[in-house]
């Protein structure tokens, strides 16, 4: 699936209907020109990501998702997740 995020495209993004939360990747978070302190902090445990260890989150952000023709602002918790830029999880799903 494609989107774009405040007006940057996405590629690998992965909807997932069995995650709690949205969730960014730090590396893609930081290609927006975000800096790590403008995150909200968090002490937020995520686990369950592709089976690896739990991970913490680095803080939450608000952003702007396009798909197709639909807007929305989403809530993210930013992570060091691999192999994906967003996971859309259930929060996402009910929007839409």
């Amino acid at each position: 699936m494609k989107g774009h995020i405040n007006g940057t495209p996405v590629h690998n993004m992965l909807v997932d209907s069995g995650a709690i939360v949205n969730l960014m990747s730090y590396l893609f978070y930081q290609t927006l020109g975000w800096l790590r302190w403008e995150l909200i902090k968090t002490k937020m445990t995520i686990s369950g990501i592709g089976g690896g260890p739990p991970l913490h989150a680095m803080g939450n952000t608000s952003m702007e998702l396009t798909i197709g023709s639909k807007t929305l602002a989403i809530a993210f918790f930013v992570a060091d997740v691999q192999g994906y830029n967003l996971i859309l999880g259930h929060d996402w799903s009910q929007a839409n």
